[in-house]
């Protein structure tokens, strides 16, 4: 653009870029930058004086012609960060390379479409003469691939946090972070002068090259280089708005005196948004439509960045660091040594089914792989992905062992596969109190990501003494924590219902929430039936103090389950994503409904087992108030039965039986049936 204003109001002005019209809401994180660090306005305008100069002697050199445009002379060390939670956001190695190929095409004007450029911008085409290197040593000056990987729930938006976990030095690498999500934007990076903590490029996975999980669109496979360009301080054609299409767009300036006026917003190559006559540069890499072609004038400006001390630039391309980190020419890339992965996320099956271990090893290609497997149809295998069948209830390890000439990883992801009962013994009606509940186990259990987890407490309850509780905390911010149910038996239940008792506060608005899924398949597939907010949560009001409820701070609640009527295997997961508020407590997880026949319940008979958990014998006791057949069997947790009694008569009164310790430690079912009434209890022996 040829209509320029003034650098003081193009830094007010200045934000986070990206690939669509809505950013990553870092624009009032940049204000903020801008708010702490004033040097970081001395520095761009110090960049801009340096960027004008530099620009009319690139002009005048290219004039004498004393540029060869074919040579490559800036090569940037690269790193990419892929922060994954083991969905397809763990992108290989070949989606990285093929993102890095379609940049160096863009950088050295070797994309093939520029035969496509239309007439007027053919003659600007420019060649920034960069090329984009994999780092082979990291900043230790340790083996590397250029790659590393990080399990994180921040890849769903965490912006510029994902900084925190990985940050190599900004004056030896170009970081790149990639992750699934990016709060409605595809990707954006800092202009240079910005603090060198958060310098680099975030991007989403579904913009990084043209396979895997990247898209084979022009403009999609090319947001890397549209980033790049930010990084070496190209702004939009449009100026610094990043709102295409406002007749206001064409006031603002891009710097660049070869880039015409434009408002942005169209892809058509006729269009003349600003001055009519002169068509807008659409096929521009720093438009937002076919993205296929830097100019003259941009690539000055780009060379002037990589040769301005601003936020490193000058010093990525030296020779000392590309022996550094390895992006030399003619460096001999060692091997390096594989690091063992595969997912950390509990896999929940029902009895002989089947599973399928994905390697996700990184750092080093291996050359020998082997698993193995506890409880599984096969002990061991050295397929890549091999598959295993579980016949047995119960929690299970996995172990991953890969290696090559480097050396050996292991990893064991201990009580990882949790193989639940096709048909659970346990019925409704029935409640959970915690009371003697062993958690977790292979019947209730946890996934935690980072902090505190569920767990049980006895300084606050409902009935009883004990509860389920969660203490948020800083290092859980953001994370989900979860707790499960075991699987219930609702094929006799008509109208099932569920319900619980909650007790939750604040320390003041923070959006934490609570949310319920239910499956009845095992846990393989979840569907939510309960979701509210700390605001619909809260059942007394705000304090700074650590929460302890009294008892008229408990609420009853639920959710609709009329989906789990006739199923013979319904579980319950409960997910609470913590943003910082105070200590939630759950008691009392009622399953109810009408089963066809009177429902009787344990209160309603006096039903005890005493002790509980057991060593060698438990005491069953309770009342009857009519002569009545009763018998009971015992049910491991797999729902076989081990031990059976025949039906008897008894006169009314207190009934007593003495169960005794004939099988393993462990949980088992005790269904007691009263005439044609069936009641279930928990029994737990002991070692």
């Amino acid at each position: 653009m040829k209509n320029y204003i003034s650098f003081t109001l193009l830094l007010i002005s200045s934000y986070l870029f990206s690939q669509q019209n809505n950013f990553c809401g870092q624009y009032e994180m940049e204000q903020k930058y801008l708010q702490q660090d004033s040097s970081i306005n001395i520095r761009r305008a110090a960049l801009e004086q340096f960027t004008q100069e530099y620009t009319a002697h690139y002009l005048s050199r290219l004039q004498q012609r004393a540029i060869n445009s074919d040579t490559v002379l800036f090569v940037i060390p690269v790193v990419f960060h892929v922060m994954h939670n083991y969905g397809t956001e763990n992108i290989s190695k070949a989606q990285i390379l093929d993102a890095l190929r379609i940049v160096n095409e863009d950088f050295q004007k070797r994309n093939a479409d520029t035969t496509q450029i239309v007439a007027q911008f053919k003659s600007i085409i420019g060649n920034a003469q960069v090329e984009f290197r994999l780092a082979k040593l990291d900043p230790m000056g340790n083996c590397t691939d250029g790659i590393t990987r990080h399990p994180t729930n921040l890849t769903n938006g965490g912006d510029d946090l994902v900084k925190q976990i990985v940050h190599w030095p900004a004056d030896s690498y170009l970081n790149i972070w990639v992750t699934n999500f990016c709060n409605g934007a595809s990707a954006y990076a800092y202009l240079p002068g910005i603090a060198d903590t958060v310098d680099g490029i975030v991007i989403m996975d579904e913009r990084v090259g043209s396979i895997g999980t990247g898209s084979s669109g022009t403009s999609s496979s090319r947001t890397l280089s549209h980033e790049s360009g930010h990084y070496l301080n190209l702004w939009h054609t449009w100026g610094s708005s990043n709102n295409p299409g406002l007749a206001s767009n064409c006031l603002l300036d891009d710097f660049v005196f070869d880039t015409p006026n434009t408002a942005g917003g169209g892809c058509s190559l006729t269009q003349s948004s600003c001055n009519t006559g002169i068509i807008d540069n659409v096929q521009n890499t720093m438009d937002y439509c076919s993205e296929q072609m830097f100019t003259i004038g941009q690539v000055a400006r780009m060379q002037a960045a990589l040769n301005s001390n601003i936020s490193h630039r000058d010093s990525l391309w030296t020779p000392t660091n590309r022996l550094r980190t390895g992006t030399n020419d003619g460096f001999l890339s060692a091997v390096c040594a594989p690091v063992a992965d595969f997912s950390n996320k509990q896999i929940r099956i029902c009895q002989g089914q089947s599973v399928t271990f994905y390697n996700s090893s990184y750092a080093g290609d291996f050359t020998a792989i082997h698993w193995q497997f506890t409880g599984g149809n096969i002990t061991a295998s050295t397929d890549t992905n091999p598959t295993v069948t579980y016949a047995n209830v119960g929690l299970y390890d996995v172990t991953l062992t890969i290696t090559n000439s480097a050396g050996t990883s292991t990893l064991t992801r201990q009580a990882l596969v949790n193989v639940g009962a096709t048909v659970p013994a346990l019925s409704a009606p029935t409640q959970q109190n915690f009371e003697t509940l062993i958690f977790p186990s292979v019947l209730w259990n946890v996934e935690n990501e980072t902090g505190a987890a569920w767990a049980i407490t006895n300084t606050a309850s409902v009935s009883g003494t004990h509860s389920l509780f969660l203490k948020t905390e800083s290092s859980n911010f953001t994370t989900d924590d979860i707790f499960y149910t075991e699987n219930y038996n609702l094929s006799n239940v008509a109208a099932p219902t569920f319900t619980f008792k909650i007790a939750a506060q604040r320390h003041n608005s923070f959006a934490d929430g609570l949310k319920i899924f239910m499956s009845t398949d095992c846990g393989q597939s979840w569907n939510l039936r309960y979701a509210k907010t700390m605001n619909s949560l809260v059942t007394t009001n705000d304090t700074a103090s650590t929460f302890l409820p009294t008892a008229n701070q408990w609420r009853l609640d639920g959710a609709t389950i009329t989906a789990a009527a006739g199923q013979q295997n319904v579980g319950f997961k409960f997910q609470f994503t913590a943003q910082g508020s105070n200590t939630i407590f759950i008691d009392d997880i009622n399953i109810g409904g009408t089963t066809g026949i009177e429902n009787l319940t344990a209160n309603d008979i006096g039903l005890t087992v005493y002790p509980n958990p057991a060593g060698q014998q438990a005491e069953i006791t309770f009342e009857t108030l009519t002569t009545s057949s009763i018998s009971y069997a015992l049910f491991n947790v797999s729902g076989q039965k081990v031990f059976e009694t025949k039906p008897e008569i008894y006169l009314p009164g207190r009934q007593s039986f003495m169960v005794h310790k004939l099988f393993d430690a462990g949980f088992y079912f005790l269904k007691l049936k009263i005439d044609e009434q069936e009641l279930v209890s928990k029994i737990v022996f002991t070692n």
